[in-house]
């Protein structure tokens, strides 16, 4: 085999391993791609998941006054829609912020079921209100209420 033929064997070797170094690599930016692709989905179902379940905690309801003292103590009265669910107990606990309390009392008013909590004391700002029915999972209103605390 002369020069040429050298020359062309290495070249034909040189293109087959290019050939396969692409293909290798073709190969790990699908399999990078498609990895991307399901963790994005996978996210997209834990979003989905997770606006369900926010789905189910929201329920309309409304409480009054809207603000009161930075050192608590201000009676605060929730009345629920028709379509927050039964509670036979009558148990229910408000959330302000992060800080929970058990409610006062429990009764039927003329436009609905109510309950009364005491606020705790917080920091003087706006805090999320949040309401239970066993102390443990907390509804949110669905207009996102807050409480205002002041000084």
């Amino acid at each position: 085999m002369g020069l040429v033929g050298v020359v062309l064997v290495l070249s034909l070797q040189h293109a087959a391993a290019s050939a396969t170094r692409e293909l290798a690599e073709s190969r790990v930016n699908r399999a990078r791609v498609s990895k991307i692709h399901s963790i994005s989905e996978e996210g997209k179902a834990q979003d989905s998941a997770r606006d369900d379940e926010q789905e189910k905690k929201v329920y309309n309801f409304s409480f009054a006054p809207l603000q009161g003292q930075a050192g608590g103590g201000t009676m605060v009265t929730f009345t629920l829609s028709h379509k927050f669910p039964e509670n036979p107990s009558g148990n229910f606990w408000c959330k302000f912020g992060e800080k929970a309390v058990p409610s006062q009392s429990y009764y039927l008013s003329d436009i609905g079921r109510a309950f009364v909590c005491q606020t705790p004391a917080a920091t003087p700002r706006q805090h999320l209100v949040k309401i239970s029915m066993d102390g443990k999972t907390y509804y949110y209103g669905q207009s996102s209420q807050k409480f205002l605390y002041y000084t």
